[in-house]
């Protein structure tokens, strides 16, 4: 192997900070995420929102099974269902790969749902977060939390 010389000077290379070129670094925050809330599987965006609660003592129960048991035919799944103030709130939380665009059966699904859970105090709609409006940030997501459900 051959190896050539080059003469001439190095140029400096420039420093690029870690948030970025005209970002400060203490803008950059990491997001840790488990993949799990309340022992369940959970999303990202699920588990912001449930940080969201968490925070504000709002009790809630992750990925609620109703219509007939968990896997069996006929079962829908609520992504959180929300107490404050004796009030029930259903919450669905929407990304480009879960209920986004689906038209009537998202309404479908929701009346089931309104419907298997009309035994409680229930807000009388399922509430819809999406998630590159609503629940971008954790800031956001706390105010979407704040705006909608306290």
């Amino acid at each position: 192997m051959i190896r050539l010389k080059y003469k001439g000077k190095k140029s400096a290379r420039g420093y690029i900070p870690r948030g970025g070129i005209g970002r400060s670094t203490s803008d950059v925050e990491k997001e840790i995420f488990g993949g799990e809330v309340q022992g369940k599987k959970a999303s990202q965006i699920e588990e912001r929102f449930a940080k969201a609660l968490d925070k504000k003592g709002i009790p809630y129960q992750f990925r609620v099974a109703v219509g007939a048991s968990r896997n069996m035919p006929g079962w829908k799944e609520l992504d959180f269902l929300v107490e404050k103030s004796g009030t029930y709130f259903a919450v669905e939380i929407d990304s480009a790969f879960t209920h986004r665009d689906k038209g009537s059966s998202d309404v479908l699904h929701d009346a089931i749902v309104l419907k298997e859970l009309a035994g409680l105090p229930m807000y009388p709609e399922v509430l819809h977060f999406d998630m590159e409006r609503d629940l971008v940030t954790q800031e956001e997501t706390d105010k979407t939390v704040e705006r909608n459900i306290l």
